[in-house]
């Protein structure tokens, strides 16, 4: 969610107070449900091409939200060169870029071996990376995401690192992509 009065960006979760206001009470691919003062309350998620229309209420970050064409390159079979622009574009949006794809964790005898990626919008950061509907993510570089706490913590890591290696189940087969990032 944004702020609206202050700009400030944040990460709910069901069942927390947005900004210290309404109570969030569910999320779906198009809408997010709030409840305030007793009612219940249905925001809209715009789509991207709805983003810039004239009155609406996210016209104003549109700018900040849509990424420029090419700031994702695939040059080769699972590698791709990422700008730098494009991660730090991502990481300061990072509220918008998780409502372009679903993860549920994944598990084996109870433990989570790695997070399912589904629902993945059309010309999304996910799929600009290549990923599709049903990959599951086991391993970014080298470090197992078995816990959600672990992929949150990546992101300090990305403003720092030249490469990233993604290890994925792709139709039960492993498959890596590699990213390089300038």
């Amino acid at each position: 969610f944004k702020n609206a009065d202050s700009g400030e960006q944040d990460v709910f979760a069901v069942g927390e107070r947005v900004f210290d206001g309404p109570k969030l009470i569910s999320v779906g691919q198009r809408h997010a449900v709030v409840m305030l003062k007793g009612r219940r309350i249905t925001i809209e998620i715009l789509q991207e091409e709805q983003r810039g229309a004239p009155g609406t209420a996210s016209a104003s970050s549109a700018s900040q939200v849509n990424s420029p064409a090419g700031e994702i390159r695939k040059t080769g079979t699972g590698t791709y060169v990422v700008s730098r622009r494009e991660v730090d574009h991502s990481i300061e949006n990072l509220s918008y870029v998780i409502t372009q794809a679903r993860a549920v964790p994944v598990l084996r005898n109870g433990e989570t071996v790695g997070f399912k990626i589904f629902n993945i919008r059309s010309k999304s950061l996910f799929e600009r990376l290549g990923l599709r509907n049903g990959d599951v993510v086991q391993q970014v570089n080298g470090m197992k995401l078995n816990d959600p706490s672990k992929a949150i913590g990546l992101l300090d890591e990305l403003q720092s690192v030249d490469e990233l290696k993604v290890n994925f189940l792709r139709g039960g087969k492993p498959v890596t992509f590699t990213y390089e990032i300038r």
